[in-house]
C-alpha cells in the first residue's frame, strides 16, 4: 500500500511538473525595446484636388465626336496605398429632348471607349463587351472589374487616361441624349 501511495504521489508530481512547464511555455511574454506601431493616412487627390471622383460630361455630341480626359492621381498621405479600385457610373443628362427619349443605358452603349490606361497599363483589354454590341463602351465600364490595380506610394502620382467617342453609326433617335459619367477612385492600404 505504501508503494502504491508513493507511486501515485510520484505520478502526480510528474504530471504537475509537465503541466507547469507547458503553462510556462505558452505564457512566455517577451518585450521588444523601442518597438512602435505607427498608423498612417491615405489621402488620395485627383488632379491635386481633395476628392476621389471625377466627372466627365458626354452631352450635345455629334457622330464621331470624342471626349478625352487625363486625371492625375496622387497619394498625399503618410502611408503607402497597396492597390487602387476604379468604379464607373453614369446618369442621364439630356440636352433639349427630341421626340424619342433614349435611356441612359442605351446612350452609354453608343459611347465607344477607345483609350483606358492607368499608369501606362492598358485596362481596356480587361473589359468585356457585356452588352454584346461588338465594341467596349461606357455601359460596359460599369460592369468591369477594375480592382486591385497597382497602388500609390506616399507622395507618388500616376496618370489615368480615358477617351471615348460617339459611334458614327448612332441613329437620329439619340439626338439631344447624353450622360454624365462619374469615375470613383479608391486607394486601399491593404490588399483584398
Amino acid at each position: 500500500m505504501k508503494k502504491l501511495l508513493g507511486l501515485t504521489v510520484a505520478l502526480m508530481l510528474c504530471l504537475g511538473m509537465t503541466g507547469i512547464g507547458s503553462f510556462a511555455y505558452f505564457l512566455d511574454p517577451e518585450s521588444a525595446p523601442d518597438s512602435q506601431l505607427e498608423a498612417g493616412t491615405l489621402d488620395l487627390k485627383t488632379d491635386d484636388v481633395d476628392g476621389v471622383t471625377q466627372t466627365i460630361y458626354a452631352t450635345s455630341m455629334k457622330r464621331g465626336d470624342s471626349v478625352s480626359g487625363n486625371i492625375t492621381l496622387k497619394n498625399s498621405g503618410s502611408t503607402d496605398g497597396v492597390n487602387l479600385d476604379i468604379v464607373f457610373s453614369f446618369i442621364e443628362n439630356d440636352d433639349t429632348p427630341n421626340a424619342v427619349d433614349m435611356s441612359a443605358n442605351a446612350t452609354a452603349a453608343t459611347l465607344e471607349v477607345i483609350t483606358l490606361v492607368y499608369d501606362g497599363s492598358n485596362l481596356l483589354s480587361t473589359v468585356s463587351d457585356n452588352n454584346t454590341n461588338g465594341y467596349k463602351d461606357i455601359q460596359d465600364l460599369t460592369n468591369a472589374d477594375l480592382t486591385d490595380l497597382s497602388g500609390l506610394n506616399t507622395l507618388a502620382s500616376k496618370d489615368f487616361d480615358i477617351e471615348f467617342k460617339l459611334k458614327e453609326t448612332t441613329d437620329n433617335n439619340f439626338q439631344g441624349d447624353g450622360v454624365t459619367i462619374t469615375i470613383t477612385f479608391t486607394l486601399n492600404q491593404w490588399g483584398s
